[in-house]
């Protein structure tokens, strides 16, 4: 089984990716390999608690003076579930992909983003419904 893990393929985080996934070169193998029993799905996650996001917080937080922490809840303020993922769930994921409840799974993008994608960030400021978490 075949499985890539990707930024986002929303069109506004492909855009600022540096590595996005390419979308023909999996649903392509996604359609080529499904015959010989291979599945091709992508796992896209929003931001997650790693040590590279930790270094990223870091940064970002410096020049305006706040933690790490705080610069997670500025970064997940519009993410519906008001926080970044932990590893683990996205391994979930991943070992749901691979595992026996999802062999009818091929092509699929499965996104774990705590919602993410339902926000429209360029439009939030018109939609005064949508407020900040935190």
């Amino acid at each position: 089984m075949v499985n890539r893990l990707s930024d986002s393929t929303s069109p506004y985080l492909l855009q600022h990716a540096e590595n996005p996934v390419d979308w023909w070169e999996w649903s392509e193998a996604a359609f080529d390999e499904a015959q010989h029993g291979v599945r091709a799905n992508c796992v896209n996650p929003g931001w997650v608690r790693t040590e590279m996001a930790d270094a990223e917080m870091a940064e970002f937080g410096a020049p305006l003076g706040i933690s790490p922490d705080h610069a997670y809840a500025a970064v997940t303020s519009l993410v519906p579930q008001g926080r970044p993922a932990e590893p683990d769930e996205i391994a979930g994921a991943v070992m749901w992909l691979i595992g026996p409840d999802s062999t009818y799974v091929n092509g699929a993008g499965i996104t774990v983003d705590g919602g993410t994608t339902i926000v429209d960030p360029g439009s939030v400021p018109f939609h005064f419904d949508v407020r900040r978490r935190g």
